[in-house]
C-alpha cells in the first residue's frame, strides 16, 4: 500500500485520497496566496510545498490514534496519542528533509500562526489556505464543491495580518477557485 493509498481512517478525510486532495488543495491555494502577496515570506513554490506537506505529520500519528472513523481529531487527541500534535511532527519530518526553515517554520505554526515569530507570514498564508479548503470540504466531500460563497468577513483578520487588501478577495478567491477545479481527477487513471 502506497502513501497515496492509505486512507486515515482515524481523520475525516473521505476515502477516495482525501488526505492528498487537502494536501493538494491547501497547496495550490498557497501558492496563489504567496503571489498575491507584495512581500511574501514563501515565494510561490514554496508555499506550495508547504501546503502540500503541512499535515505530513498526520500520516505516522495516524497509526497510533484509537478514534472512530470519521471522527474530528484534535490536535490534543494526536498529543495524547504520541507527545506531539502533526503540525510538530510535520516540522521533525521536514527538518530531516532539509527542507528549508521558512517552510518547516510555516508548516509548524500553520495552526497558530500568530506564534511563528520571524516566520509568520508563511504560517498564516499556510492557514488561510486552509481555511479556505475547510469551507469548500476540500478532501472531506466527495465530489469538490466549489461553488460555496466564501465570505471575505470570515477571513478579514487573515487579511489584515497578511497585509492583503478586501479588495483582492474575489480576484484570489477566483484565482484559487480555478487551480483546484481539476482537483478531483488528478488521481484519475491516464488510461481507461
Amino acid at each position: 500500500e502506497g502513501m497515496t493509498q492509505r486512507q486515515l481512517s482515524s481523520y475525516d478525510y473521505h476515502e477516495e485520497r482525501g488526505f492528498w486532495l487537502h494536501a493538494m488543495g491547501v497547496g495550490n491555494a498557497s501558492r496563489v496566496l504567496a503571489a498575491a502577496i507584495p512581500k511574501s515570506e514563501l515565494r510561490e513554490e514554496e508555499a506550495y510545498v508547504a501546503g502540500l506537506l503541512h499535515d505530513v505529520g498526520k500520516l505516522v500519528i495516524a497509526d497510533f490514534l484509537d478514534s472512530p472513523k470519521g471522527e474530528k481529531v484534535s490536535l490534543m487527541d494526536e498529543v495524547s496519542a504520541v507527545g506531539l500534535d502533526h503540525a510538530e511532527l510535520a516540522e521533525l519530518i521536514l527538518h530531516q528533509w532539509n527542507l528549508p526553515v521558512s517552510i518547516t517554520q510555516s508548516v509548524r505554526f500553520h495552526h497558530d500562526y500568530q506564534s511563528a515569530g520571524k516566520h509568520f507570514g508563511g504560517a498564516a498564508v499556510l492557514a488561510l489556505a486552509h481555511d479556505i479548503c475547510a469551507v469548500w470540504g476540500i478532501g472531506r466531500l466527495n465530489p469538490v464543491d466549489l461553488s460555496g460563497e466564501i465570505s471575505v468577513e470570515n477571513f478579514e483578520h487573515l487579511l489584515q495580518d497578511l497585509g492583503l487588501p478586501k479588495s483582492k478577495w474575489d480576484q484570489i478567491i477566483w484565482e484559487v477557485r480555478q487551480n483546484l477545479v481539476q482537483l478531483d481527477s488528478i488521481f484519475d487513471p491516464v488510461f481507461t
